[in-house]
């Protein structure tokens, strides 16, 4: 039984994956929101950049249902992060991802939220 302990222990956490949603990947700069579904930086290989704003960095991101899909705050974004569409074209089309707050240009979460309404998302499972 004291084999077992250790053993069983060594299966829970690894097969508990920490989530990189937030942490740095390697994109391309350009303008818009932009997303490399080839990101090899990142567990969900979705590596997400909001080009518009000023000071925005390529993050890792994730499919979301809610805000309570993504993580609270973390170093690389204090304010937390919202679940909101991010894309208005290619196979990820009006699919909601993790996005930090500070990087959501004024108005876009709302925009595009307007605009993926009528539309009928297929997207990558949570």
């Amino acid at each position: 039984m004291k084999i077992l302990a250790p053993l069983l222990a060594i299966l829970v956490l690894g097969a508990c994956q920490s989530e990189d949603v937030g942490y740095p990947c390697k994109m391309q700069q350009g303008t818009g929101a932009q997303v490399n579904s080839q990101g090899l930086d990142c567990e969900t290989r979705l590596c997400l950049l909001m080009g518009d704003a000023a000071e925005a960095k390529p993050q890792c991101t994730k499919i979301c249902g809610d805000d309570g899909d993504c993580p609270g705050a973390m170093t690389d974004c204090e304010d937390g992060f919202r679940c909101i569409p991010v894309l208005q074209t290619t196979a990820l089309k009006c699919c909601k991802m993790c996005v930090c707050k500070r990087f959501i240009p004024a108005g876009f979460a709302e925009s595009a939220t307007t605009a993926c309404a009528t539309v009928s998302a297929t997207c990558p499972s949570l």
